[in-house]
């Protein structure tokens, strides 16, 4: 008899993101109520997978894009990025914080608005690349992000280069480091 796999929901996807969204919200008034690390979160996820770092890394990459991307949610009275924007230390942008960013539906319809949920997503972007490195070389990972910037039209397009090409710039280090955390044996 083949074996039978249940089938995906957006409601079994959404249950899961709002298990660790509740998780880290108690994270986040443990800490005094100040938005987590992400450093604090990556603990989260490497708890969640045994200290696994690829798998942490993916589901932290899982988590932030649902938060950041997620339809299902973004006509509820609470929207996801929002949370983010209160709970989650913007610690990507060197210029501003998300943080001080009003709720989305306080800020004006159009570019300014486009623009705050293109940079959140930067959120995923960073683990995203990082999470790459375990299975494509840095070269790879380098032209498929490169490939993505030319081909696509991002809101924030710019600003985005910029940030992600600083991380992309770094995959040869990167990839270098996490060699020391591949199993042994």
């Amino acid at each position: 008899m083949d074996k039978q796999y249940p089938i995906i929901s957006p409601n079994l996807i959404s249950n899961h993101f709002q298990t660790i969204k509740k998780d880290l919200t108690n994270i986040f008034h443990e800490e005094g109520e100040t938005p987590i690390s992400m450093s604090r979160i990556l603990v989260y996820f490497l708890k969640m997978n045994s200290g696994a770092l690829h798998p942490a890394l993916g589901d932290m990459t899982g988590f932030f894009k649902y938060m950041a991307r997620s339809e299902l949610m973004h006509n509820a009275p609470s929207r996801p990025i929002d949370w983010l924007g209160s709970h989650v230390r913007d610690q990507l942008n060197k210029n501003f914080s998300l943080n001080n960013f009003p709720p989305l539906e306080e800020l004006p319809k159009g570019e300014i608005k486009d623009s705050v949920i293109s940079i959140w997503g930067l959120m995923y972007h960073i683990p995203n690349l990082v999470y790459l490195l375990s299975y494509f070389s840095p070269n790879i990972v380098r032209s498929t992000a490169t490939i993505e910037y030319i081909s696509s039209d991002h809101v924030a397009e710019a600003y985005k280069v910029k940030v992600d090409g600083e991380v992309v710039n770094s995959l040869n280090d990167i990839f270098s480091y996490l060699q020391n955390f591949k199993p042994t044996g």
